[in-house]
């Protein structure tokens, strides 16, 4: 596929016209117009849509399912230029569920960040689900999450092991005791995240599972928004309540009958290349921060 066509599309789209494009690759309107015909002649239809009198330019519904793929092969190509001009980089591509992400991987990201040689890092946020598929076509290298899958081409191992405590919305009006037991939480109160297939039996023993939960949510980043009032409470994952709490603005209680810990699982491809192996290495290094954080 032509990449100057490519480049084109990317700056009509980013200016938002073919004048715009034009003054950004300092080139003729004529050459803007030529590429965009053969760049569409090799997709197989028209990318954006051509009338009189609108200066900025609309994609086509064909152009809208184009432009990430055009992004990504642009991406490649800036990669393989930098080959060939630095030489072979180590690299490495790792996904995470929010939770993990968000609360256990920044401090080993820090670490990867300071690594000599360096590493090209990309990170992504995604469901697991998501993150197998992902993995399966090697577009992530390395991924944590939170079910194990069977796969002709993924490693799944577990890698860490955390308890579950209790989140409340620290206030001054209520001294929370450091251990709780279930009968004293009200599902009416909580914020319920479902983590996990195990977690749901140990709530149905816990509270009568005809009993309505009346708020369900999919994030912890969005549990945060609504835990305000001082009788809400959400169960999250070790990690998660102490660094919120470390913030001053939570509080976590330990459960006298607490769910099983939540288990986090690394996939792999089990065919990486070299240099994915070789940075596969370094992570494993730093895999102690992770644990140390989950326990």
């Amino acid at each position: 596929m032509d990449i100057l066509g490519i480049e084109t599309f990317i700056a009509v789209v980013h200016t938002h016209s073919l004048t715009g494009a034009a003054e950004l690759l300092h080139l003729a309107q004529s050459t803007i117009s030529n590429r965009l015909q053969v760049l569409e002649r090799e997709v197989g239809g028209p990318l954006i849509e051509r009338s009189k009198g609108n200066k900025e330019i609309r994609l086509t519904p064909m152009g809208e399912s184009f432009l990430s793929i055009a992004e990504r092969y642009n991406e490649l190509w800036e990669e393989t230029r930098f080959l060939h001009q630095s030489g072979p980089q180590l690299r490495l591509a790792i996904g995470a569920v929010d939770s993990v992400n968000t609360y256990l991987m920044p401090v080993v990201y820090q670490a990867l960040y300071g690594h000599s040689p360096r590493i090209k890092l990309q990170i992504r946020t995604q469901q697991s689900s998501e993150l197998y598929e992902q993995t399966e076509r090697r577009v992530i290298d390395t991924a944590f999450v939170l079910h194990e899958r069977a796969s002709k081409t993924i490693t799944v191992k577990p890698y860490f092991a955390e308890p579950m405590v209790v989140l409340r919305a620290l206030t001054k009006a209520v001294d929370y005791p450091a251990i709780i037991q279930p009968e004293q939480l009200d599902t009416a109160d909580e914020l319920y995240i479902h983590w996990s297939p195990d977690f749901q039996i140990w709530h149905d023993s816990c509270w009568d599972s005809l009993r309505q939960i009346y708020t369900r949510v999919d994030s912890i980043s969005l549990l945060l928004t609504l835990l305000r009032n001082p009788r809400q409470w959400a169960i999250v994952p070790l990690s998660a309540a102490r660094l919120l709490a470390n913030s001053g603005n939570y509080v976590f209680q330990k459960i006298t009958t607490p769910p099983p810990d939540r288990v986090c699982y690394q996939i792999t491809h089990k065919y990486p290349s070299p240099l994915v192996k070789e940075s596969l290495k370094i992570l494993q290094q730093y895999s102690v921060l992770i644990k140390q954080a989950a326990i």
